[in-house]
């Protein structure tokens, strides 16, 4: 059996089980008690949805599930007893708490961290088969020089949370190992599908062992899979479905616009904005949302966190955008908000930083 790594010190998980390893720490005991309860069966367990589309709630998961999704991600990477893992993410969330599965179902030595902007900043010159990061976490590596270097020491990296942006994509590509964009929510139990990042604008993700999809009339994406709580998952992503193994991720149904009865996804129009974005804003999060409005129906916007600007600015950046995307996606208003609201998870929490602009 493998063992959990805390503070350089090597805690064999049959130690964890019989409750003879205590931590001072609160984040590394309750880790070690998510263990516990795992190691000595128990068969259900309560977690928290993100909270980044939704209000978050309360689900309850069975074992099952987790041991399916477990073995699933073990299968894709094709993943051997004694492995070496990297946790970097809150194991009070499903993330955090699936890397400690993993390792105990793996039987794999796992280096548990806290949840760091940086989490490269804060090991030595180890190697990992495997690990998994946001996305914000994944820039920040790279922007580091100190980190940079350390990313090609994970031959399978995870990425998820939240969709990686396009010039993450094009950086994150030029490393020699596989890092793989992530899809899937806390009612599956962490991941379903994942997609290698490349050089593509529109990438395809790959179903885990197990897993089937199929797609309602309004391209909504439905989950088959034995990591899930029922066997068909009617999801709110909207989808271009290539087979029942593999689709290009489009958007989310609850964010669409409807302006003058074209329907627009604001994250299709986020990635064709980015270069604009990254050039007049750089370094800043920014999304697009719908309004109300008498004659559209809804109109386009798009807020960005960052003060203030002049008007002369804003005009100049919506003449920049005209040339990116179709007439009807071009934003017919622009609001400036900072701080955005996140949630727990440190997802951007488009509901509740739109309705600080009333």
């Amino acid at each position: 059996m493998g063992s959990l790594i805390i503070n350089g010190e090597k805690i064999p998980f049959t130690d964890i089980a019989t409750g003879s390893y205590k931590s001072t720490d609160p984040y590394f005991q309750q880790s070690l008690d998510f263990c516990k309860a795992w190691l000595l069966g128990k068969e259900t367990f309560e977690l928290q949805t993100s909270g980044s589309t939704g209000k978050p709630k309360t689900i309850i998961v069975a074992r099952i599930q987790m041991e399916a999704s477990a073995k699933g991600t073990g299968q894709f990477f094709n993943i051997q007893k004694g492995a070496s893992l990297l946790c970097c993410l809150n194991t009070e969330m499903i993330a955090g708490k699936m890397m400690l599965v993993r390792g105990m179902e793996w039987d794999a030595d796992v280096m548990l961290l806290k949840p760091i902007a940086n989490p490269l900043a804060e090991i030595g010159e180890a190697r990992f088969d495997f690990s998994a990061m946001v996305p914000l976490q994944l820039e920040n590596v790279i922007n580091n020089a100190d980190t940079s270097s350390k990313l090609s020491d994970i031959t399978y990296l995870i990425i998820g949370g939240a969709p990686m942006s396009e010039i993450l994509r094009k950086r994150a590509s030029a490393y020699p190992n596989s890092i793989y964009q992530t899809f899937g929510m806390t009612e599956t139990v962490s991941h379903v599908a994942l997609a290698k990042v490349g050089l593509q604008q529109s990438p395809v993700y790959k179903a885990l062992p197990g897993v089937k999809f199929g797609q309602t009339e309004d391209r909504r994406l439905v989950i088959s899979s034995p990591m899930g709580r029922e066997n068909r998952l009617e999801t709110n992503d909207i989808v271009q479905l290539i087979s029942d193994e593999e689709f290009i991720w489009i958007g989310r149904a609850d964010f669409a616009i409807n302006s003058g009865g074209v329907k627009i996804h604001p994250e299709e129009i986020e990635n064709q904005i980015l270069p604009v974005l990254e050039k007049t804003f750089p370094g800043k999060n920014y999304f697009i949302f719908g309004l109300p409005d008498d004659t559209l129906g809804q109109k386009v916007c798009l807020l960005i966190e960052n003060g203030q600007v002049g008007e002369n600015q804003a005009r100049d950046l919506q003449m920049q955008i005209q040339a990116l995307v179709s007439k009807y996606a071009v934003p017919k208003a622009f609001f400036f908000l900072e701080p955005f609201t996140v949630t727990a998870s440190g997802k951007i929490n488009r509901r509740a930083t739109i309705e600080r602009l009333a």
